[in-house]
């Protein structure tokens, strides 16, 4: 669920929804308590704060695709959430997602 300070990457062909996230991760915060240290999927090291930034990331990210759905592009949505998130929308960030959602697509 927290891999690294960037979008999801979700495998809906697992089951996995990026709409759902957002959710899931809240439960997490307040059903959680007495947490100092979280350790990414990956191995980093994060505070409990960051991993609530990046609750409050992925519900801004779902929260903006549903209201610009059909009229914005991704590129767009990217670059309103960039200035309020810039820890996860890093401009090589958002590449390796585009990237690894292009091999998800094509399977």
């Amino acid at each position: 669920m927290f891999a690294w300070k960037m979008a999801p990457l979700i495998d809906p062909m697992a089951g996995g929804s990026v709409l759902a996230l957002p959710g899931t991760l809240e439960k997490a915060v307040k059903g959680i308590p007495n947490v100092d240290t979280v350790i990414e999927g990956h191995g980093d090291v994060n505070t409990w704060e960051g991993f609530r930034d990046y609750v409050q990331f992925n519900r801004a990210l779902v929260d903006a695709a549903k209201a610009g759905m059909g009229q914005k592009t991704a590129a767009e949505i990217a670059a309103w959430l960039r200035p309020k998130f810039p820890v996860f929308t890093k401009e090589e960030l958002l590449t390796v997602g585009s990237t690894a959602a292009r091999r998800c697509r094509a399977r």
